[in-house]
């Protein structure tokens, strides 16, 4: 690794096989041939794994607010809807970091439980204090941000080797923050099949196929649940206690697109009046 900074390769193999799949893949692209040789492309893969992070953990909470709205009944301060509504209609890098960090200090002030509960200590200490992962979160867009604005016309050889050792220390702190992912897998049911049989509650069969690791070659397996989920719908499930967050519409599987593996997040709404939402793929 450019720059001095190492992660573990056996840490690296849990990424590759064990992450939800946009985390996985965008990792992965960080070494490829190209990369390797070129510390500019690397660096800007390292950023782009970092948004991508950003992106998946945003949809999580927008997706965990809309949980706690539908049962709480809870309504958001003026401030933060009017916030959330001027940025989600654009989103960038910033806004999803905002999603994540506003949207856990208002599941936190209402005492609401989320499904992905690991959420909070990823991006908070104790009494609302940011974590070194959601530092390096931060930093990392700070980072991309002047490289937005010309931040490397100038950069020498040397200097570029040393920010792709700082940014990707930065991804690390992150990455070894999101070991808890591990423990959730996210899937998009199809088919689904009713067992019904006399005086029992029904039980719903799911074909979950897979959306974990780096291959784009789908891995499925076969599970009851007591209630169906949505056909098609992209789910993250607690392993341990099968809770379930629905992730639609803010990643959807579409499976007649024409990448291999048709994962697309949420980007942004083109015409308000409209509502023509835009999607942008993950890989």
């Amino acid at each position: 690794m450019n720059g001095g900074v190492m992660m573990d390769r056996g840490f690296q193999r849990r990424i590759a096989s064990g992450f939800p799949y946009p985390i996985a893949v965008s990792f992965k692209r960080i070494n490829t041939a190209d990369a390797i040789k070129s510390d500019e492309i690397k660096l800007y893969r390292i950023l782009s794994a970092a948004e991508v992070i950003a992106v998946f953990l945003g949809s999580i909470v927008l997706c965990e607010c809309r949980e706690m709205v539908e049962k709480t009944k809870c309504r958001p301060s003026e401030n933060l809807s009017g916030d959330i509504l001027r940025k989600i209609n654009k989103p960038s890098f910033g806004s999803w970091i905002f999603f994540v960090r506003e949207g856990l200090r208002w599941i936190n002030a209402n005492d609401f439980e989320p499904t992905v509960n690991d959420l909070r200590d990823f991006y908070f200490k104790k009494k609302n204090r940011e974590s070194d992962s959601a530092v390096s979160l931060n930093k990392l867009v700070e980072i991309r941000n002047n490289l937005e604005h010309g931040g490397l016309k100038n950069a020498t050889p040397n200097e570029l080797r040393m920010l792709c050792g700082e940014t990707f220390g930065h991804l690390s702190i992150i990455l070894q923050a999101l070991d808890f992912l591990e423990s959730y897998m996210l899937f998009y049911a199809k088919p689904i099949q009713v067992d019904k049989r006399r005086l029992k509650k029904p039980n719903f069969l799911h074909t979950l196929n897979l959306l974990v690791g780096e291959s784009d070659e789908l891995s499925a397996e076969d599970r009851d649940f007591p209630d169906p989920t949505e056909s098609n719908d992209v789910i993250l499930l607690h392993e341990l206690d099968n809770k379930f967050l629905n992730l639609t519409p803010f990643i959807v599987y579409e499976e007649y697109a024409v990448n291999n593996r048709d994962l697309f997040y949420y980007n942004g709404n083109e015409d308000i009046e409209r509502q023509k939402i835009t999607y942008a793929p993950f890989k």
